[in-house]
């Protein structure tokens, strides 16, 4: 590759930055049941959306059950009593794990939100196959540990408009436990003009080595 190429590709090369923020519960053992079919069909956490990184990656939540029933994870707004407008995020046919406790991890691929805006993500089996029941852990000795949200459950049924046309239910004081990670837009930071000149005089310098090495 000639210098000239050099220096231009490593002068005009973007410089990607990225940051993480996780949001999580500590675990307490204490399982929160039953959810699924026939009985309490909808799980989840209310949280805030971080002040800077508000892509939202993935959450998970853990998880006991006997058997493989099929649910669905969903993130909607939340206005404080329930949530609202149209759903931000529906994946696609999930299945609970089977055991004990197991972390469940919902990748949503990336889920642009409002910076301290109040949001649900939740599972349900509602209007899914199957009578199987589980349960949720709840955080460490099922307190209060994330003050800017808390565990919410509706008894639906099959009926997922009452998400956004009913209040939910909640356990005032508690969370699920839950780990969500978000992360910053990619932004491209080009390089100050001082940058370029020092890039090119240093490879000037390797330049003129080389010449000095052929010349001997």
């Amino acid at each position: 590759m000639k210098i000239s190429a050099l220096v231009a590709s490593l002068a005009f090369a973007p410089v990607l930055l990225s940051a993480q923020t996780t949001l999580s519960t500590p675990g307490s053992g204490s399982v929160v049941t039953p959810f699924g079919r026939p009985d309490t069909q909808t799980y989840g956490q209310t949280f805030r959306a971080p002040a800077v990184d508000t892509k939202l990656d993935n959450f998970a939540f853990w998880i006991a059950s006997e058997a493989a029933f099929e649910m669905k994870a969903y993130v909607f707004a939340w206005d404080g009593q329930k949530a609202t407008g149209s759903a931000l995020f529906m994946s696609d046919l999930l299945f609970a794990p089977v055991g004990g406790l197991t972390k469940t991890t919902v990748q949503i691929g990336g889920v642009n939100l409002l910076a301290g805006n109040a949001y649900v993500f939740f599972l349900s089996t509602s209007g899914l196959q199957g009578s199987y029941r589980g349960g949720m852990e709840c955080a460490f000795e099922c307190s209060d540990a994330y003050t800017d949200g808390a565990f919410v459950y509706q008894n639906n049924g099959d009926d997922t408009s009452k998400w956004t046309n009913e209040e939910w239910e909640n356990f005032e004081g508690e969370d699920l436990r839950f780990e969500a990670n978000f992360s910053a837009v990619d932004q491209n930071v080009v390089p100050e003009p001082s940058t370029y000149l020092l890039m090119a005089s240093g490879l000037l310098g390797l330049a003129a080595v080389a010449r000095r090495r052929r010349q001997a």
